[in-house]
């Protein structure tokens, strides 16, 4: 199933944002919220960010493989949402990046309506 690939990649990604916020939370002693570190603060957002997004999208790709949808459209839906991830993580790390947020946020945006429409356009045989 590709879905299973793009939830993998997915997870790894995750993960590492996981790291980054536990290793600057260690260094700067600090266990809850952002204790209003800026940096801090960015990542905790990035990774939330993230968080909010990343589930319903997964679930509308496999819905889309269960229901049957060709492999190539799941591989846009996939790589879509995966350096949307990325480039949208990019630019709430990295200060001064805007535009690698901005990109991200639209492909994910894209992917969440692309995979919203094949979901409606797979489901209108049984209506």
């Amino acid at each position: 199933m590709l879905t299973g690939l793009y939830a993998a990649i997915l997870a790894i990604i995750q993960f590492i944002l996981t790291m980054k916020i536990s290793s600057i939370r260690r260094r700067k002693g600090i266990s809850i919220g952002d204790g209003g570190d800026e940096v801090l603060g960015n990542k905790v957002r990035a990774h939330g960010n993230f968080i909010e997004t990343v589930p319903l999208a997964l679930f509308l790709i496999l819905v889309s493989e269960l229901s049957g949808a060709p492999y190539w459209a799941l591989h846009v839906l996939g790589v879509a949402l995966v350096i949307g991830r990325i480039l949208h993580a990019i630019g709430m790390i990295i200060e001064n990046k805007f535009m690698y947020r901005f990109v991200g946020m639209v492909l994910t945006l894209l992917m969440l309506i692309l995979g919203a429409a094949l979901n409606v356009w797979l489901a209108l045989p049984v209506l």
